[in-house]
């Protein structure tokens, strides 16, 4: 399937700090060409996190670092405020371990696990980025007190539909690909949300008005449209990706400041 690395905005955040890193290397996953891949993993690209080349801070060569030690559920092993990044991803976890007095976790990747619910009240308080990639998640868990959660990556679950009401309210980068999504969630409320991919979900129309009004980055690829939507007034927009989908491209119904289109 083609893939574009569609914005280097999406884990601006992500390395803040530069603290260390505990974290499990996750199995090959079937996807894992996919370009919206937020988090770059060591035994290669997990599905949803790469919308960014290289964080501030980082490295090019990997945003983990080689040789450390898989994080097993039990986090008596880690004192609270040691760590700004924390991996649970694919440790088998059906629960949430309780992380709330871990307040210097910026990042947290719970990516593959069979969660299926969420228990908010055990989240780091002060969360910038957060991935429940492959949770088996079907609804939203209420997100809306997490001031400074930038970057959310929900890709890979169920939703079906989606409550905005329960995203942050400072939101700038949002990843709902392969969620079910037969209905496109109203993210005009939120302004500050400017990467959102909303690729290889059955929407089948996609309406503007509900777009978040200064966005630079947006993935409707695989998303069924029958008729392509008007973006033209999103004079933001620099890049684009419509491929796939079931109408012939016009491009009048692009705003001229795309420089990254594919269709």
């Amino acid at each position: 399937m083609p893939r574009s690395n569609i914005s280097s905005a999406l884990l601006a955040t992500h390395n803040q700090g530069g603290g260390n890193i505990k974290q499990g290397l996750p199995p090959s996953v079937g996807r894992a060409s996919l370009s919206f891949s937020l988090f770059k993993r060591k035994a290669g690209y997990c599905p949803c996190l790469a919308l960014l080349e290289s964080p501030p801070g980082s490295s090019d060569s990997s945003l983990y670092p080689p040789d450390t030690d898989i994080l097993p559920p039990d986090t008596d092993i880690l004192p609270p405020d040691t760590d700004d990044s924390l991996d649970y991803s694919s440790q088998d976890l059906t629960t949430l371990p309780d992380l709330s007095d871990f307040s210097q976790t910026l990042s947290l990747n719970l990516a593959y696990n069979p969660l299926l619910s969420l228990n908010v009240d055990f989240l780091p308080p002060n969360l910038i980025t957060l991935d429940l990639t492959g949770c088996g998640l079907t609804v939203l868990p209420d997100l809306s007190a997490f001031p400074d959660l930038t970057t959310l990556v929900l890709m890979d679950n169920s939703f079906k539909e989606l409550n905005p009401d329960f995203l942050p309210p400072d939101l700038m980068a949002l990843d709902l690909s392969y969620c079910d999504l037969t209905a496109q969630p109203d993210l005009s409320g939120f302004p500050n949300l400017t990467t959102l991919v909303l690729s290889y979900n059955s929407l089948t129309s996609c309406n503007p008005a509900f777009l978040p009004p200064d966005l630079t980055a947006l993935d409707l690829s695989y998303c069924e449209l029958s008729t392509q939507p008007d973006l033209s007034l999103l004079s933001l927009l620099t890049s684009l990706d419509l491929s796939v989908n079931k109408f012939t491209y016009n491009p009048d119904f692009s705003p001229p400041s795309v420089t990254d289109l594919k269709f």
